[in-house]
């Protein structure tokens, strides 16, 4: 009760301060021993992690907003990214690199506030908005000295030697009590640093295994941590910005300038997290689907719902037999996990925390290669009959909505399509909440991200990053460990192997022809439907665009079947030339950066360094094996 009511008073004391800190500005900060900081965290009962790539903003939060009441499992950022009440000062910590750090953020049970040996031993150095930041040494230190003598008590000392013996002898027995107990709960750290590797589930690092142990077998920050903290490596934002960029202006910019605002507009916006990029590939694990989207022809925007995530988990784990739809690593968040398999729901119970790495429903047949299919079409030369006029032509986009788009309603029927329009028929031929969902996959986030990538067409958009990011030296230094410019370069190439993997598969090629296969029947039956339907006299019922025009023409045929066939063949074959000239191409630079980190790693004396070199070494080197392995199993084009 004594620690609760002084950790609340301690926690109104400097409340104040923080709030003052928040309005001014130019208010110096001290700074402060790690020692300090972290008997601060004690004392007010607060949860400390790092901050950057992961929480939106920064935040003081006590533990048990995140972790439950026990403080020791985290639920990712997921669940963090509200702040509590005033409990928000601007700039609670930076470090000396200028990184941004956290009270209450990511994970709760990370060994910064388990562990005082290893936040002592760090070589980082915070500077923090209080003004009296020695006050908490304080407790700090007696809280050992209260626990020995109640220990010394029990074994039995006598009240009389207690009298006789001198302050010096005092002071030597707390010293050695307080020296054995630092040294079992070293041995008590260790035992369950021990437990968590040998645990499968939970995953072990195998490339950190030879002498890369860190500080004394800690992996408290500023030491060699475990590989389950790739899980909050980005690697894609940047590029995720060029593809929208570049899938507006091939979709809608080179239509006669028509969007040429709205696509300056688009490209200036900020994406979202998992943008729709007209794909619309959002995490079933945060929210419903909003539907594949299929956009050309300046207006034509099409979409097919998805199930949210209850319903087609519950789908998933209700099939019989057993379904495995989930292409993900056994061990998702751990870094050197270059292979994915096929798993069933059982092998994940839930979603990996983390945004990266958390599993996407996915269709095989990506939304933007149906969407490309008609721009590219639109921007063939050559016209067709005016559909309102007996004379004049128009172009393949203002053809295309008069019998496909603005049909009218009294034909659907006749097209056996009931209420749906002959190019939504297009998008429902693929997997959507009501049919086809056995052919959805599951696939981690960052992965889903480099596979809209691979079948954007042109040069690959996140080509030329690697080389940039294995120059840096900061791994050398940066805390995390895996959050330096290396780390990310590693994990990028990484999930790129997942993309070429994938595709790979037997059982995903299939589904991908099985699914272009539909799309190619329905264009050729829509096409001749389309043609024996009487159009002339009747009127489009989008008065909205065409305000009711009547039809002067009849349908002439696209021949839309045909030119698909060749479309996809020719399309998957580029996304796959793609793909293996980045993964040959990007792999060059890792061999030349392999050769220099080794020969540094010899003459480097610092031993922090050298196990730093180490392990990037060893990433490397399995990253290389497992690409090896990966080539064995090649992606074929099924077309």
């Amino acid at each position: 009760m004594r620690v609760v009511l002084s950790a609340l008073f301690l926690f109104s004391a400097i409340l104040p301060e923080l709030q003052a800190q928040e309005a001014g500005a130019g208010t110096a900060r001290l700074q402060s021993s790690d020692t300090e900081v972290l008997a601060l965290y004690e004392k007010t009962g607060l949860c400390f992690n790092y901050l950057d790539g992961c929480c939106r903003e920064k935040s003081l939060q006590p533990c048990t907003v995140f972790c439950g009441k026990t403080g020791s499992k985290s639920v990712g950022c997921g669940s963090n990214v509200t702040d509590m009440g005033d409990l928000n000062p601007k700039d609670i910590f930076h470090d000396d690199d200028g990184n941004d750090y956290s009270l209450g953020a990511c994970q709760c049970d990370a060994p910064l506030v388990q562990r005082t040996p290893a936040l002592e031993k760090s070589r980082r150095k915070f500077k923090i908005p209080f003004k009296n930041p020695k006050k908490p040494d304080k407790p700090k230190k007696n809280k050992p000295k209260e626990k020995t003598p109640k220990k010394d008590s029990k074994k039995g000392s006598k009240k009389d030697s207690k009298k006789d013996s001198k302050k010096d002898s005092k002071k030597d027995s707390k010293k050695k009590d307080s020296k054995k107990e630092d040294s079992k709960e070293k041995d008590s750290q260790k035992k369950k640093d021990q437990k968590k590797q040998e645990d499968s589930s939970k995953g072990s690092c195998s490339a950190n295994n030879k002498n890369n142990k860190g500080k004394k077998g800690q992996k408290g920050k500023g030491n060699n941590q475990s590989c389950n903290n790739c899980a909050s490596v980005k690697v894609f934002d940047k590029e995720l910005v060029a593809l929208e960029a570049f899938l507006d202006g091939e979709q809608k910019g080179k239509q006669k300038g028509k969007q040429k605002g709205k696509q300056n507009r688009k490209q200036n916006e900020k994406p979202k997290r998992e943008a729709s990029l007209h794909i619309s590939e959002r995490s079933i694990v945060l929210e419903k689907r909003g539907g594949k989207e299929v956009n050309f022809c300046d207006d034509i925007e099409l979409s097919t719902p998805y199930p949210s995530r209850q319903k087609f988990y519950e789908k998933l784990v209700k099939m019989k037999p057993p379904r495995k739809l989930i292409y993900a690593a056994a061990h998702p968040e751990r870094c050197d996990n270059f292979d994915i398999g096929l798993h069933g729901a059982s092998h994940f119970k839930r979603s990996p925390a983390t945004g990266e790495l958390q599993l996407q429903a996915e269709h095989v047949l990506e939304g933007q290669v149906i969407s490309r299919f008609f721009t590219e079409e639109a921007q063939k030369p050559g016209t067709f009959p005016h559909p309102y006029q007996d004379k004049g032509d128009v172009d393949f986009c203002e053809y295309l909505k008069a019998y496909w788009h603005h049909t009218p309603r009294a034909l659907l029927p006749t097209l056996g399509l009931g209420k749906r329009l002959p190019t939504q028929s297009i998008t429902d031929q693929l997997p959507s909440n009501t049919k086809f969902t056995d052919e959805f996959f599951l696939f981690p986030a960052t992965a889903n991200q480099a596979k809209k990538m691979a079948w954007a067409g042109s040069n690959l958009v996140w080509g030329g990053q690697i080389e940039g990011k294995l120059n840096s030296k900061n791994f050398l230094t940066k805390d995390p460990f895996e959050q330096s410019d290396v780390m990310q370069a590693i994990s990028k190439y990484k999930f790129v192997m997942f993309v070429y993997q994938y595709h790979a598969k037997e059982k995903v090629a299939k589904v991908l022809k099985t699914q272009s296969d539909r799309v190619q029947k329905q264009l050729g039956e829509m096409d001749a439907k389309l043609d024996n339907a009487v159009f002339k006299g009747k009127k489009t019922t989008d008065k909205k665009t065409f305000q009711g025009e009547k039809y002067d023409n009849t349908y002439t045929p696209m021949g839309l079947e045909a030119k698909w066939k060749d479309w996809i063949k020719k399309v998957t074959q580029k996304s796959i030339d793609n793909t293996e000239a980045y993964l040959r191409d990007e792999m060059k630079h890792f061999d030349k950066k392999l050769k220099q980190f080794r020969a540094e790693s010899k003459k480097e004396r610092d031993q922090e360094k050298k196990a730093r070199y180490e392990r990037v070494i060893s990433y490397i080197v399995k990253m290389q094996s497992a690409k090896k392995h990966m080539e064995k199993t090649v992606w074929k084009n099924p077309f």
